[in-house]
């Protein structure tokens, strides 16, 4: 396929759902597999939180080689012809015709997103959905999975800041927000594929592919290929007007003002608001 859209987003920060929304179109296909899944194959790649320990760019070294273009187009269709296969029955059921999905869809996480404009050289048209969340709510999921409060900052600042970065330098690139998406599902879907001028599915044909969770989870969840078939009022089930507030308190002093340390200014960029306390 010489059409893709990827989803830029966190680890923990929602980015299933929104891959199970652009997903469901009869003009996507949607891998299986992230961008860390496919392309760095469980070789030598490092699942995201230890990257996020480490502070480092993944894959920043390995988009120099002269292996790139090759290595990502071999495993990206390897991926997409894996998810075709598991896909198949699904479609038929669906009433689907493979030939109508002209974008492929992948999620590119965190650091690896640095690598946005090499990934865009593969295709002749390319989107990116970037998408963000509270970083209070993000830095409480991290800290619970042992990454410290000023490194969960630290990250946030610097992927999150990119996004920014990326939405102003491109034409093709749209941010949404995590709280916007719970808030008013059914709203936030019909806006979404208008803004994508995606083709939309029957009401009674949407997807979901429940995601596993869990260090290696990920990986086990798309090698099952547990895609079911949902109502378009599934989504409304995924309504929660204040996500964040149980993150929130869940935070010490002590983590509060060392993820302010770093990630508060874009926190505050990004929705416009100044995060003087810890509410919500």
């Amino acid at each position: 396929m010489d059409r893709a859209i990827v989803i830029n987003s966190f680890g923990r920060g929602g980015s299933n759902i929104l891959a199970n929304m652009i997903g469901s179109s009869p003009g996507v296909l949607m891998t299986f597999d992230e961008f860390w899944q496919f392309y760095y194959n469980g070789g030598w790649n490092l699942p995201p939180m230890v990257y996020r320990r480490l502070g480092v760019r993944a894959g920043k070294l390995a988009s120099r080689s002269v292996f790139y273009a090759k290595r990502f187009q071999k495993r990206l269709e390897r991926s997409v012809q894996a998810s075709i296969a598991a896909d198949y029955q699904l479609r038929k059921e669906r009433g689907l015709d493979l030939a109508l999905a002209r974008h492929v869809l992948f999620k590119v996480t965190e650091y690896d997103i640095f690598l946005n404009s090499e990934i865009e050289k593969q295709f002749e048209e390319t989107i990116f959905v970037g998408l963000v969340r509270n970083g209070y709510g993000l830095c409480d999921s991290w800290n619970r999975r042992g990454v410290p409060a000023m490194m969960a900052g630290r990250v946030y600042s610097q992927v999150a800041g990119k996004m920014l970065a990326e939405q102003a330098a491109r034409d093709n690139y749209l941010l949404v927000r995590f709280e916007d998406m719970v808030a008013d599902p059914l709203r936030f879907l019909d806006r979404l594929y208008g803004r994508l001028a995606l083709p939309r599915p029957r009401e009674d044909a949407y997807i979901h592919n429940p995601k596993g969770y869990g260090p290696g989870q990920e990986a086990a969840a798309s090698a099952s290929r547990t895609m079911r078939l949902v109502d378009k009022s599934y989504w409304a089930s995924l309504l929660a007007e204040n996500i964040n507030a149980a993150a929130i308190e869940r935070l010490t002093s002590e983590d509060l003002k060392d993820f302010n340390r770093y990630g508060s200014g874009v926190m505050e960029t990004l929705y416009e608001v100044r995060w003087s306390g810890p509410g919500p």
